[in-house]
């Protein structure tokens, strides 16, 4: 069997794999790229992703070269997997990084940069898997069951990445939200600060993240808003009753709404306020 490919390519590093020989992705020595191509999709990565999809082609040249050794090297392979996720993880998610390199603060850029990398892997995992079940005896096929536990925890990683940027932005939210009155000239400064977090939040991580990945978490985000607004109008008793301060939370409203469906990407996303008041 040929070595997994995934059509793994960069517009002008040419990051493929040659057919025939064993061969996953390799990287040829043109300029950098600002992204990967794997099977049609984008992936923006760190550099360490690329030095484990090398090492994870060296193994699999290998096993297509000496078949005896491909159920040594399919483990070998599992355990260079779960080693770049648990370091990535201690690095970002754990906030080595600082210590390790110097980093001021692990920033929402670093997170999303992490994340895509992970979800590289994870795009290569099946042609992996497809790649060693070929080349391995049916007796041997159970050892690939480490790359299923690999796949799993990526998979969690990744969505405590997506946690960890709705955290982030969840505290700026709430320290602004404290803040929040419904009064004249609409729309208001408090409105106007959400707004221009938000957009600095999509300019950092919008050209990384996929576009349901980033509807996902502005979903996530709006959701938030609109507990932080409900806890702000019960407390300042602002009621649904069409008076002035009624029309000047829906002129707040509309300009949010304009500034983030105006951020690429984020044109179809639904935001509602149909449940911001307490059912009475």
């Amino acid at each position: 069997p040929s070595a997994p490919s995934g059509n793994l390519s960069a517009p002008s590093g040419n990051l493929s794999a040659p057919s025939g020989n064993p061969s996953s992705p390799s990287v040829s020595p043109s300029a950098p790229s600002e992204f990967l191509l794997l099977h049609s999709e984008e992936f923006s990565v760190s550099g360490t992703a690329l030095m484990l999809l090398r090492m994870v082609e060296e193994y699999a040249r290998c096993a297509g070269s000496l078949p005896t050794v491909a159920a040594d090297l399919s483990a070998k392979t599992a355990d260079l997997l779960k080693m770049y996720n648990s370091r990535s993880c201690q690095l970002v998610l754990g906030a080595g990084a600082i210590q390790l390199v110097g980093l001021k603060t692990i920033t929402t850029r670093n997170l999303a940069l992490a994340s895509r990398s992970l979800q590289l892997a994870l795009r290569y995992l099946p042609d992996l898997r497809r790649f060693y079940t070929e080349l391995l005896p049916c007796k041997q096929r159970s050892l690939l069951k480490q790359l299923d536990h690999a796949e799993r925890d990526y998979t969690n990683h990744v969505e405590e990445i997506s946690s960890k940027l709705v955290y982030i932005i969840e505290h700026s939210i709430d320290a602004q939200m404290r803040h929040y009155e419904v009064r004249a000239p609409a729309p208001g400064a408090v409105i106007r600060a959400v707004c221009k977090s938000l957009s600095k939040f999509h300019e950092s991580v919008g050209s990384l993240l996929p576009r349901e990945q980033l509807l996902e978490l502005f979903v996530r985000l709006h959701s938030v808003l609109v507990d932080q607004l409900r806890h702000r109008l019960i407390e300042t008793n602002v009621t649904n009753d069409g008076g002035p301060q009624h029309a000047l939370l829906i002129a707040d409203f509309a300009f949010y709404k304009s500034s983030i469906q105006n951020l690429a990407g984020l044109s179809s996303l639904e935001l509602s306020f149909n449940d911001l008041w307490p059912n009475r």
